[in-house]
């Protein structure tokens, strides 16, 4: 697969695939997804949920009744969220300059908000 100008497209990290047709592939990366499944969610589920939530158990690691601050409370972030909750955290504070996404950062689970230059 190229670009209009020609410049040639490879999967991200080794680990994607590009296909107007069924293949044949190892099952451990892939999720089936109905036809009619709106591909900016699936997208968002396969790269930023992933990115968060590996990011908060593989990269940081977290344990039991640790602390952790997620800086940015957009997809990537919230999956961080998740992550963190998920490995058993008890105490997520989200960081964003946005107070809407702070809020929702909150409705998914974060004990505390920081908007960086707002007095708390």
């Amino acid at each position: 697969m190229t670009l209009e100008h020609g410049t040639e497209l490879s999967p991200a990290l080794g680990i994607g695939a590009f296909a107007e047709k069924k293949k044949v592939v190892a099952a451990g990366p892939c999720t089936e997804v109905e036809e009619d499944s709106d591909s900016a969610a699936v997208g968002l589920l396969g790269c930023g949920v992933m990115a968060g939530i590996g990011a908060a158990i593989n990269t940081g690691e977290v344990k039991r009744r640790e602390s952790v601050a997620v800086i940015g409370c957009g997809g990537v972030g919230i999956a961080a969220i998740a992550g963190a909750m998920l490995s058993g955290a008890t105490t997520i504070v989200a960081v964003d300059i946005d107070p809407n996404k702070v809020e929702m950062a909150k409705s998914f689970g974060t004990t505390d908000g920081v908007q960086p230059g707002r007095s708390h």
